[in-house]
C-alpha cells in the first residue's frame, strides 16, 4: 500500500514534469528560437523576462465603441511570438472572440475594461456555440494578470437566452482547454 507521504510526492513530480516547470535552482530552458526564459526567482517562484506590447501601439482604441478585435489579436500573437506581456492600459476595449496563444501574458492595467461585443444577431458561431470571449486550447505558459477588468456583457446574453431567442450556446467568459503552465491572478469580471 503507498503511503500518502509518498503519494504526494508522486503527485508533486507528475504534476511537474507535465506542466514542464524546470527543475532545481536558477533552472532554464527556452520553448523555441527568441522566446524568453522561464526561470525559479530567488523566492522560489517560476518568473520571466520579457517585452512589454501595448494593444493600443497595434491601433486598438479604448473607447468603449471601436471595435478592437483585429488590433488585440495582433497584439496577443507578436507577444506569443517573443513571449512577452501583452498590456491592456486604462480605457474601455471593445473586442470580439480572442484566441490566446502560448508564450504570452494578458495584463489589464488598473481602469483598463476588456469588454465583449454583444451584438448577438452577428456573433460569430462554432459548431454548437457562440466563441468564447478568451480561448486557450493546447497552449503553454499563459497568463491573464492585472487590477482590469474583462466584462462579458452577460446581461444581454441572459436576456436573449431568458427569452429563448439564442440558438447555440452563449459564449463562455474564458475557456480554457487542454493547456499547462496557466495563471489567472487579479483581474475582475
Amino acid at each position: 500500500m503507498i503511503q500518502a507521504k509518498q503519494l504526494l510526492i508522486f503527485l508533486g513530480f507528475t504534476l511537474s514534469a507535465m506542466t514542464g516547470f524546470p527543475q532545481g535552482k536558477n533552472a532554464e530552458f527556452r520553448r523555441n528560437p527568441g522566446a524568453p526564459r522561464f526561470h525559479e526567482d530567488s523566492a522560489g517562484g517560476v518568473s520571466v523576462d520579457d517585452p512589454m506590447l501595448r494593444v493600443t501601439d497595434f491601433g486598438a482604441v479604448g473607447d468603449g465603441v471601436t471595435l478592437n478585435t483585429t488590433a488585440i489579436q495582433k497584439a496577443l500573437d507578436s507577444g506569443s511570438a517573443v513571449g512577452g506581456t501583452v498590456v491592456v492600459p486604462k480605457g474601455d476595449f471593445l473586442s470580439g472572440p480572442l484566441p490566446l496563444p502560448g508564450n504570452t501574458t494578458l495584463e489589464l492595467q488598473q481602469g483598463a475594461v476588456l469588454r465583449l461585443r454583444n451584438d448577438i444577431a452577428d456573433y460569430p458561431v462554432s459548431g454548437s456555440g457562440y466563441l468564447n470571449f478568451i480561448t486557450a486550447t493546447k497552449v503553454s505558459h499563459i497568463r491573464i494578470t492585472g487590477d482590469g477588468t474583462i466584462d462579458g456583457q452577460g446581461a444581454p446574453w441572459w436576456q436573449a437566452y431568458d427569452a429563448g431567442g439564442l440558438s447555440h450556446r452563449r459564449p463562455q467568459l474564458i475557456y480554457i482547454d487542454q493547456c499547462s503552465d496557466v495563471m489567472i491572478s487579479g483581474i475582475h469580471t
